[in-house]
């Protein structure tokens, strides 16, 4: 009896150690850098696990449309100097970031960013080029919210940061949500026409197998341990 309930436990946790192997947790990431030119119109981005996700651009959620490409340097499309060009983080950028389409959508028409996962994701940062404080009243904060669902509407997730307070200096902040448990939507909202970001990097929720073996590789653990303490 004991070597079937030993040999039953090893089965089990060959499947429990399969399903781990085969769903696991995968951070991701999006730079933009591949496939992309400056000026393009950018709809649905597949991320680097497989994930997709959705990028659009507008003055709030019922008036979007495609988000837009802007490439490093001249002409100037995004925001200055250059695009990025010559500044501390030129490198860390690449050549390719998405903006909100400042020079074909004009300065007022753009502003927030809006991000659909096909696959809810734990976790979600990147880079923000360019988000200034200065000639808006209101000041030019902007937010990173997370949802729940698809709709951006159920909150679970949100931090701020402040712009630069200087006009003609671009900089770069990064914003970063963790421990989510499970978004499907993110709004990046702010009153700065003509930003960038880069660098998107996200976690996908991981799917219910792999959820399950781990439940049955940890039974697994505690039964062997009792078994040893009995021996």
């Amino acid at each position: 009896m004991k070597l079937i309930n030993l040999g039953i436990a090893c089965f089990v946790a060959t499947l429990a150690g399969f399903a781990i192997a085969a769903n696991p947790a995968k951070g991701a990431v999006i730079d933009f850098e591949s496939g992309f030119s400056d000026r393009q119109s950018v709809g649905t981005v597949t991320g680097s696990d497989g994930n997709q996700a959705i990028f659009s651009i507008g003055r709030n959620v019922n008036n979007r449309r495609d988000a837009e490409i802007a490439e490093k340097g001249r002409p100037t499309t995004a925001f200055l100097p250059q695009d990025g060009a010559g500044t501390s983080y030129s490198n860390r950028i690449g050549d390719y970031m998405l903006t909100d389409g400042l020079l074909s959508n004009g300065p007022f028409n753009g502003f927030n960013y809006y991000i659909q996962f096909s696959k809810a994701v734990t976790s979600l940062s990147f880079d923000f080029l360019d988000l200034g404080d200065s000639l808006l009243p209101r000041g030019r904060n902007s937010t990173l919210t997370a949802y729940s669902d698809s709709n951006f509407t159920n909150v679970i997730g949100q931090i701020t940061r402040r712009g630069s307070s200087n006009f003609f200096v671009s900089r770069l902040d990064t914003f970063a949500l963790d421990n989510l448990g499970s978004a499907l939507s993110f709004s990046i909202s702010n009153r700065d026409p003509g930003t960038a970001i880069d660098n998107i990097n996200y976690e996908t929720v991981p799917e219910p197998l792999t959820i399950f073996g781990t439940v049955i590789a940890a039974g697994f653990g505690v039964a062997m341990k009792r078994k040893r303490q009995a021996a």
